[in-house]
Parts: C-alpha cells; sequence; structure tokens
C-alpha cells in the first residue's frame, strides 16, 4: 500500500481562502513513495491506488516538496514512461490540487521542457528576508522545544539565520535556517540524554 501521508486540515492554517476550506493537505514522500518497490508494476499500482483514494475523497491538496524527484523515475512496465508524465496525466482530470515545490536552478533543469510544466503553473516566489525567516522560526521553535524539551532562545533562533545564510549558501531561506536549528536542537536533545543516562547509571 502506498505510505502513509501527513494529513491535517487546510483551514488551520492563517488566511486561507475560501476555496481551502474543509479540504486536506496531503504531503507525499518521493523517496518514500517508490521505496522497496522492487516488483514489475508495483510503483504504478501504487500510484494507481493513491490516485483512487484522492479522487474518492474529492477534498485533496497534494503537496509534493522537490518535485523535481518525479523527473526521469522511470516505471516497471515502460521504459519510455516515467512518474511524472503519469502524475501530468492526472492533474489534467482536475479532480484534486497539487502544490509543488522546487528551486530555480531545478525548474530549469529538469521540469522546464516536462510534460509536467505544461499541466502546472509556474508561481515565482522570492527568497524570505532575515526579518520574516526570524519569525517564521519563532514558529517552528515552538515545535521543536516540544518534541526535544528544550529551550530554544531568540539569540539561537538569530544565528540559525545569519548562519545559515553565510554558510549554505545553496539553499534558501528560511528552510536552510530551519533545517540548521533543526540539527541544532536534536544534536542538544541527545547530549542532554546522554548526560542523563550517565547520571541514572552512577546511581
Amino acid at each position: 500500500r502506498p505510505p502513509r501521508s501527513t494529513l491535517f486540515p487546510y483551514t488551520t492554517l492563517f488566511r486561507s481562502p475560501k476555496y481551502f476550506k474543509d479540504k486536506r493537505l496531503i504531503q507525499i514522500s518521493v523517496p518514500k513513495l517508490i521505496a522497496g518497490a522492487n516488483k514489475p508494476g508495483e510503483i504504478e499500482n501504487r500510484l494507481i491506488q493513491m490516485f483512487g483514494e484522492i479522487q474518492i475523497s474529492k477534498n485533496i491538496i497534494l503537496f509534493i516538496d522537490r518535485i523535481e524527484d518525479l523527473i526521469g523515475l522511470g516505471t516497471e512496465t515502460s521504459e519510455s514512461l516515467d512518474v511524472s508524465t503519469l502524475f501530468a496525466e492526472e492533474i489534467e482530470k482536475k479532480y484534486f490540487v497539487l502544490l509543488s515545490s522546487t528551486t530555480p536552478e531545478s525548474y530549469e533543469k529538469y521540469l522546464s521542457k516536462s510534460a509536467l510544466s505544461q499541466s502546472v503553473a509556474k508561481i515565482e516566489i522570492e527568497e524570505m528576508n532575515k526579518l520574516n525567516s526570524i519569525r517564521a522560526l519563532g514558529i517552528k521553535a515552538m515545535l521543536l522545544e516540544k518534541k526535544f524539551n528544550i529551550f530554544v532562545t531568540y539569540q539561537a533562533i538569530e544565528s540559525a539565520v545569519n548562519l545559515s545564510q553565510k554558510f549554505m549558501t545553496n539553499k534558501y531561506l528560511p528552510g536552510k535556517a530551519i533545517e540548521a536549528l533543526n540539527l541544532t536542537a536534536e544534536k542538544i536533545s541527545r547530549k542532554i540524554q546522554t548526560k542523563r543516562n550517565k547520571i541514572l547509571s552512577k546511581d
């Protein structure tokens, strides 16, 4: 069966358009979608099942991060057909909304001449500035605090933005700052847990 996807009501997002009321946003991970598909036709069967469930639901917004990962991903039953073409065909049927993300470089390299580029509208979004990135990380920090049982300071958030902007030049804000903050939170959480285990072992 297809891999599980993250589901949540789109109406919980701030300033959501009326069109998105009562819709569900489903995020699909391409690597998970194809993971373990060793038998002929297995990827196609997963896609058929996935699109069938979406068509029955009638209230799905599908999100795919790094949509360029679909390009060149061949199917088992046809060497000339790739997964991106199957997605393009289903998009044309207009029974769901597709949101996806990519970088300008990846769009030009992989998507600009693909069937997908004919089925979706290209919207260019400028990289978020430093101030808005800090605000975005403030929201993310609350989730990390709950997940790892730590406290994230404003200085840590600001440092994540500044350092990622300086050293992660091949990525964009706020994503790269979120990535840096998440990795730091995981590392600190592991250190705290290691110290706790040492104390417990001594006792």
